[in-house]
């Protein structure tokens, strides 16, 4: 008799596991196609994203943070997260650190590609655990200023939509760790001259700048 509880419990928690396990997974792969849809929504009509982030912020579906994130792990390595669904990390904040850190460089795209490959990069990989994973250090010293070696950090983009002018400044996490008071004051400066502009932060400068003030 115990032995076929035993068994009994022991299939019980199997089902389960592979039940949670299943619905897990499906509810990443919604996710991943979800910002896809969006990063390939801003890439080929920025008006029609705007307005379409804007209703989410709005019903609260999203947060503009949330949609910030989304976005970029969509638009990394063109769906890049999608493609490898059943081995990339669960963790969403993973997924957007691999995003930012690796970026467009050629060299660590190659790494995380048989990182993954090999399982080194898995589901349970941690955000904590990738400058490790990936032997990076911090790029920008701690200093006052800025130098010419940090520009390489800060990238802008413009897009030129029929409605709408759109400039992105997209800051290296690691600048914006070591920088907070010097960036939260040249923003200042932006929205003091750009007065008709409106300015938004999203991502962990949102979080920063909510801090401040």
């Amino acid at each position: 008799m115990p032995k076929t509880q035993i068994t009994s419990s022991s299939e019980y928690v199997k089902d389960l596991v592979n039940s949670l396990t299943h619905h897990i997974l499906e509810s990443q792969k919604s996710i991943l196609q979800a910002c896809k849809i969006l990063a390939d929504l801003k890439n080929d009509d920025n008006v029609t994203f705007i307005k379409v982030r804007d209703e989410l912020i709005k019903k609260k579906i999203l947060s503009q943070t949330a949609i910030y994130g989304f976005t970029k792990i969509g638009s990394f390595g063109n769906g890049f997260f999608l493609k490898h669904q059943n081995k990339v990390p669960l963790a969403y904040k993973t997924l957007l650190s691999i995003a930012e850190k690796v970026g467009d460089d050629n060299k660590l795209m190659k790494k995380l590609e048989t990182h993954i490959q090999y399982g080194k990069i898995n589901r349970t990989t941690e955000e904590k655990e990738l400058s490790t994973i990936f032997n990076l250090e911090k790029s920008v010293p701690s200093t006052d200023n800025y130098d010419d070696d940090q520009i390489q950090d800060i990238e802008v983009e413009v897009r030129d939509a029929s409605e709408v002018k759109i400039i992105e400044i997209h800051i290296n996490r690691d600048v914006l760790q070591d920088k907070q008071k010097i960036i939260i004051r040249d923003l200042k400066k932006i929205k003091t001259l750009m007065k008709y502009a409106s300015v938004n932060e999203v991502g962990k400068l949102e979080e920063i700048i909510d801090n401040e003030y």
